[in-house]
């Protein structure tokens, strides 16, 4: 599967940055979350709390990806 999540896992991994197992499943899981949040932030969310809740889901999303 070339996509450009993978494409990026992929480089990531090369680079030692991450450690991935299944790429093409991990940018699937990466790109369904991300699409999970797009409904409420749309709705809910006040437009000057999604830059830290951005930040904080993004630091939640990458750190199971990091080598440790």
């Amino acid at each position: 599967m070339s996509s450009p999540e993978c494409d990026i896992l992929r480089e990531g991994v090369k680079a030692g940055i991450f450690y991935v197992e299944d790429i093409a499943l991990t940018g699937f899981a990466i790109i369904a979350a991300l699409k999970g949040l797009e409904y409420p932030w749309a709705v809910s969310v006040e437009l000057p709390h999604i830059q830290k809740q951005n930040d904080i889901l993004l630091k939640v999303l990458f750190n199971g990806v990091l080598v440790r």
